[in-house]
């Protein structure tokens, strides 16, 4: 808007930003193709995000096929699917 005889303006800025679960899902996979012997709480530093929330993202990448542990729990390794 403009108001050129009262000298007042104002101005809308709008960004597009992108979803933090989607950037948190990139970013773990891109850490685990890195070192996939990598653990929940590690990632979870890594990102400075809650471990329960790695845990979700980690169960929607394992759903759409993009993650896959391989082996148990304690020393198995994550595999990337590209």
């Amino acid at each position: 808007m403009d108001d050129r005889e009262g000298c007042i303006f104002t101005v809308t800025v709008h960004r597009i930003t992108e979803n933090s679960s989607v950037k948190s899902a990139v970013k773990i996979l891109e850490l685990l193709a890195d070192t996939p012997e990598m653990t929940i709480p590690q990632l979870a530093k890594a990102l400075g995000i809650s471990t329960r929330a790695v845990e979700k993202q980690i169960a929607k990448l394992q759903k759409s096929n993009q993650l896959k542990r391989i082996g148990l729990a304690k020393g198995g390794h994550w595999q990337v699917n590209k």
